[in-house]
Formats: structure tokens, sequence, C-alpha cells
């Protein structure tokens, strides 16, 4: 059986070559649905955002929608099922 690799922050920075003038963002055509946190429910991710900062590293951050309205959240928040959809849903 092949076990999915779970990329980290720093992962999906070096995969999709971000630099702190260059971050990668992408859009889901189709959205996924996540847990997030556990006040939210029926979220589904439409976005990410992949960064660097000179200071603190890199950072990918999920844009949620949640009902009607949007809320932002780390890639550590997620579980390692919703990392390994987003990363099908990215192709990697």
């Amino acid at each position: 059986m092949n076990k999915t690799e779970i990329y980290t922050e720093s992962m999906l920075a070096s995969k999709f070559n971000v630099t702190t003038i260059s971050p990668y963002e992408h859009n889901f055509e189709e959205p996924i649905p996540v847990k997030g946190r556990s006040s939210y429910n029926n979220a589904e991710i439409v976005l990410i955002r992949v960064s660097e900062n000179k200071a603190s590293g890199q950072s990918a951050s999920l844009m949620l929608l949640v009902g009607k309205h949007y809320r932002k959240i780390q890639w550590r928040m997620l579980t390692d099922n919703e990392k390994i959809r987003v990363q099908k849903a990215l192709g990697i």
C-alpha cells in the first residue's frame, strides 16, 4: 500500500517556488469539505495561499467558506486526511 506523504508548509512553499516576493495562490473550482474548527459546520476550503516571510518563514493559509462567511485558518489546523484531500486537489 502506498502511503501519501503529508506536506508541511515549507514543503508546499518549495513545491510552488514561493519566495518573499512571489507567493502562491490557488482558487479551488470545487470546494473541499473540511472540519476546520469545532465551531464550524459544513466548512469548505475555497482558496489556499502559500507565502514566505523573512522573519517567520513559510506559511500556508486557507480560506474557508462557512455558511455565507469566509474564515481563515492555517495549514497546521487541518487533519492529515484533510491535508491529503487538499494535496490531491492541487495535484500533488
